[in-house]
């Protein structure tokens, strides 16, 4: 868990590329601010309290590969802008209380890189409609992942 950086010598900056604060029990909207850490490739604030909606200006995380939050307690309607986090390969929004239906947008976009390979919408239940025929449904009954899954590179 915490935050991982790299630094770019480029621009002599250090760049946040992941940020795991699951399982902390935190109780809060999530921050609009995160669309400020624009070379997030990893973030997990799965297994808290967040609340509130999802920001549809989190469309500056154009870098994110992988973002879990599951098991939150997360309202309201899954934005049509995610469709631009294109390089997204882990989606993880699992047990919250969304209450829309998957954008359709999401099953061109999301999936035109080829490297989308897990989404995970179940235990929202008033989430509806059909899901965009692009994506194949898998079923696991594998249990959560435990509190010792780490982020690429992170040990």
């Amino acid at each position: 868990r915490g935050v991982g950086c790299v630094t770019d010598p480029n621009i002599s900056t250090t760049i946040v590329t992941s940020l795991d604060l699951s399982y902390l029990s935190i109780a809060s909207p999530i921050p609009e601010s995160i669309h400020w850490l624009t070379g997030l490739t990893y973030l997990d604030l799965s297994y808290n309290a967040f609340s509130g909606t999802l920001s549809s200006i989190w469309t500056s995380l154009t870098a994110l590969q992988e973002l879990h939050l599951d098991s939150n307690s997360l309202t309201g309607v899954l934005p049509d802008s995610w469709s631009s986090l294109t390089a997204l390969t882990r989606l993880s929004l699992g047990s919250n209380d969304f209450r829309s239906t998957v954008p359709s947008s999401w099953g061109t976009s999301l999936t035109a890189n080829g490297d989308l390979s897990m989404v995970d919408l179940s235990n929202n239940p008033e989430l509806c409609g059909s899901l965009p025929s692009q994506w194949v449904v898998v079923s696991s009954t594998s249990g959560p992942p435990s509190p010792s899954t780490s982020p690429p590179g992170n040990s």
